[in-house]
């Protein structure tokens, strides 16, 4: 997830992440990446699966967590932006 704009000035890198893969995906396949919002307070995690289109056939599946860092001073905050916490909750679009 990359939300950067001038007036927010954040970005969320992944800074710890665990998938497993158990069926490959090849060239051309289709496949539909299904994310949860697991937690957006201090950090952001994400549990996901991805499957194929064709079959429904589970392919990976994992989670990863995102921090706040504010550009650009580079300097990690130590909780998500109200902002962004309401966005994630569906409360308020972000621009």
């Amino acid at each position: 997830m990359r939300c950067y704009t001038e007036d927010t000035r954040y970005v969320f890198p992944v800074v710890r992440s665990m998938i497993k893969h158990i069926s490959p995906l090849r060239f051309d396949d289709e496949f539909i990446c299904t994310a949860v919002l697991k937690e957006a307070r201090v950090k952001i995690v994400l549990d996901f699966e991805i499957k194929l289109i064709s079959n429904g056939k589970v392919c990976a599946k994992g989670w990863t967590e995102q921090v706040a860092v504010l550009l650009p001073e580079m300097e990690m905050v130590f909780q998500i932006p109200e902002e962004i916490q309401k966005a994630l909750s569906g409360d308020e679009q972000l621009k």
